[in-house]
């Protein structure tokens, strides 16, 4: 799997390609953080407003809205995102 950031104002979309048959697993370990029980090893969900996902299969979509006044540090979030879905491959195994 891999997954790249783009960032619109203060806003910021990660694109997951190729998570084929752990697509499941990661849209499970993010819907946990839209559910408020985030498991990432950083601060940032205290940062957020929303968190929106979609897609399918072959590419997951992740909307991510800081809280006014708040930024999301890329570094943060590139974090966030391997533990999820290393956590997602470990579920897989």
């Amino acid at each position: 799997m891999r997954y790249n950031l783009t960032q619109d104002g203060e806003a910021v979309e990660i694109h997951v390609q190729d998570a084929g048959e752990r697509a499941q697993q990661v849209l499970a370990s993010l819907q946990e953080c839209q559910e408020g029980r985030c498991g990432c090893p950083t601060d940032l969900y205290d940062r957020l407003a929303s968190i929106e996902v979609g897609g399918g299969d072959s590419e997951l979509t992740v909307h991510l809205t800081p809280r006014p006044g708040e930024h999301l540090d890329p570094g943060a979030l590139r974090a966030c995102m391997d533990y999820t879905l290393e956590s997602a491959s470990d579920t897989q195994s």
